[in-house]
């Protein structure tokens, strides 16, 4: 029976501050620097569609892209969405991890005895087992194996 393993790559990674701090410096066009920021110049207004009702045109308004409720919105969205894809990763990898049964192990033995037999016999093959072997033991001794355990 397989021992169930950790996945590093599957471990719940919190949400960091630098993920979320990225909607509302998303949610509002303005310049790092004030000096570059764009202001109209003064004058007559230009007539156009985005005129309110009294003939005013709000440039600092069309500057904000989400306002603060589309912003806890989204931020409740993407958290919500990060758990479900975070609990279906970890659902697919454990039922993922089955153990081999038993009648295989049968199986493999009876249709390799011929080939064991054949390595046995030839003094190449027999040659290249204990180098093999040798060279397992002596990375199992000195823990250069990865080993895997609860």
């Amino acid at each position: 029976m397989l021992r169930k393993t950790r996945c590093a790559s599957i471990e719940r990674a919190p949400l960091t501050p630098q993920t979320l701090a990225l909607i509302p410096l998303y949610g509002q066009i303005k310049p790092t620097d004030e000096s570059l920021a764009v202001t109209l110049p003064d004058g007559p207004a230009l007539t156009s569609s985005t005129e309110d009702e009294a003939g005013e045109f709000d440039f600092a308004a069309t500057l904000v892209v989400l306002s603060e409720a589309k912003q806890a919105d989204l931020s409740a969205r993407f958290r919500r969405e990060a758990d479900a894809y975070y609990v279906e990763a970890k659902r697919s990898m454990v039922s993922s991890i089955e153990a081999i049964p038993r009648w295989v192990y049968v199986i493999v033995a009876v249709l390799g005895w011929n080939e064991f037999v054949a390595v046995l016999r030839s003094p190449d093959y027999f040659t290249m087992l204990l180098l093999l072997g040798g060279a397992a033991y002596v990375i199992f001794r000195a823990s250069f194996a990865i080993v895997f355990h609860d």
